[in-house]
């Protein structure tokens, strides 16, 4: 018997119910939680509440706010390639944790078609999850296209993903407030508003 589940994603919550026969015997009692809206949404899909959500949607957030962990048992399925940050953060705060690696993510293999695209270059580059980040590097390096996204700017959903790029070297020219695909599309959005303001009053100042 747990007294939390803590899901850190969508792909979390589907692998958990998918592949967990015995999942309402293991919800029994249990209070659900979530990193982020996403995610809780997910958890609303599948038929299930989350009893909390951290302000600040992060594993490390979660650690640090999740309420009256002392000697609780809790349960963090996750991918195999999860960051520690959450399960080590709870064990610090004298939770008793069992982390489940539940899924695999992989690099995949990119189509012709895709690596020609990304021989075309890009203007920005977007990353969801420090994880995505390290695999997109990865598969740069192997099709040793690391020219043709040079001049890339670099888009982060959250500080998360923003402090994986600083570790390989990249500089995080934008990072979401809110750290969800919708706060990412709204930084992206906020980056080039003012650039394309600029362009239209030189072009009128031109005229």
């Amino acid at each position: 018997m747990y007294d939390w589940i803590l899901f850190t994603s969508p792909n979390a919550v589907r692998f958990f119910f998918d592949l967990l026969e015995e999942s309402q015997a293991v919800l029994t009692g249990a209070r659900i939680a979530a990193t982020g809206s996403q995610t809780a949404a997910a958890l609303r899909a599948a038929g299930y509440g989350c009893d909390f959500v951290p302000s600040d949607f992060s594993g490390a957030a979660l650690a640090a706010t999740l309420p009256n962990v002392t000697g609780q048992r809790i349960l963090v399925p996750r991918t195999e390639q999860g960051r520690p940050e959450l399960s080590e953060g709870l064990v610090g705060r004298g939770a008793e944790v069992d982390d489940l690696a539940i899924y695999q993510t992989i690099l995949a293999t990119p189509t012709s078609a895709e690596v020609n695209a990304l021989r075309q270059g890009a203007d920005v580059l977007t990353f969801t999850s420090p994880l995505t980040l390290r695999n997109f590097i990865s598969l740069v390096e192997q099709l040793r296209l690391d020219q043709a996204v040079a001049g890339a700017a670099i888009a982060c959903i959250g500080p998360t993903t923003a402090a994986e790029a600083h570790c390989r070297g990249l500089k995080a020219d934008i990072v979401a407030e809110s750290y969800t695909t919708d706060g990412l599309l709204a930084a992206l959005c906020a980056y080039y508003e003012p650039k394309s303001q600029s362009a239209a009053e030189s072009t009128r100042d031109v005229t």
